[in-house]
């Protein structure tokens, strides 16, 4: 592994209770530091439900281990019921969030608009958005290639060039999230993210170069040190692979062999 790596532990709506995050923090503390011992080049960033940000937080002292929000409200405060801000997940520790995940699209009818006020509000409030894309098929005939330009391109209207460091683009193909999803084929994943980088250089130039590019989906100890040797990939965003201790232990193994 030649180049930094990211790693991102989404938990998504787990675990259960308080308790049982905290153990599982304690248990990824544990792997991050041993990782980090054997000198592995990751960075490691922590997506707990925001309910526990700030448990996690107070735990979270003397570690490499960054926390973010799974979401945020384009709106730093006000009239909106549920809605969680960028200011309430900034004060509970929180130095960046995911945005547009499919799950967020799907269920809660999110549109590129919204996705796009989410991220100017992250990065003009000085934290980082981590932006997640990703085509729900992949025909034959590449036209997931035209949906994901357009997702892109509007996912990231209205930001600037120099926001462009605060940025990491996640892909996460919709047909490989998940339990019993296909797992991709390495070649399937390279050629999207030789894709994503033309597409980035058409709207952003060489500044494009900037922009942090992860990969998740069906991602675990089976495929991961495969999947790193991918020349564009910058890291991975976990989902299942977060909640087992024992897998991501696995899968920071895999790195060091």
């Amino acid at each position: 592994m030649n180049k930094k790596k990211i790693l991102v532990f989404n938990w998504k709506m787990n675990p259960s209770s308080k308790k049982e995050a905290l153990k599982l923090f304690t248990a990824l503390k544990k792997s991050a530091a041993w990782a980090l011992k054997k000198g592995l080049k990751l960075d490691f960033i922590l997506s707990p439900p925001a309910v526990y940000l700030d448990a996690i937080n107070q735990k979270n002292k003397n570690t490499k281990i960054i926390l973010s929000g799974q979401d945020t409200f384009y709106k730093g405060s006000g009239s909106v019921t549920g809605g969680i801000s960028y200011a309430m997940i900034k004060d509970l520790g929180a130095k960046m969030s995911i945005v547009g995940h499919w799950e967020r699209r799907s269920l809660f009818g999110e549109s590129n608009k919204d996705v796009s006020e989410k991220i100017k509000v992250l990065l003009g409030n000085k934290m980082k958005a981590i932006v997640c894309v990703g085509e729900e098929n992949r025909d034959q005939r590449g036209h997931f290639a035209d949906f994901l330009e357009k997702q892109i391109r509007e996912s990231l209207a209205g930001v600037e060039k120099f926001q462009l460091k605060d940025v990491i683009l996640a892909y996460e193909p919709v047909w490989a999230i998940g339990a019993g999803a296909r797992q991709p084929v390495v070649e399937e994943v390279e050629q999207s993210l030789v894709l994503i980088r033309k597409i980035l250089k058409k709207i952003f130039g060489e500044d494009s170069k900037k922009i942090k590019l992860l990969y998740g989906g069906s991602v675990g100890e089976s495929n991961i040190q495969e999947l790193s040797e991918i020349l564009q990939l910058d890291g991975f965003l976990l989902g299942r692979a977060s909640l087992n201790p024992d897998t991501f232990e696995a899968v920071l193994k895999s790195f060091s062999d």
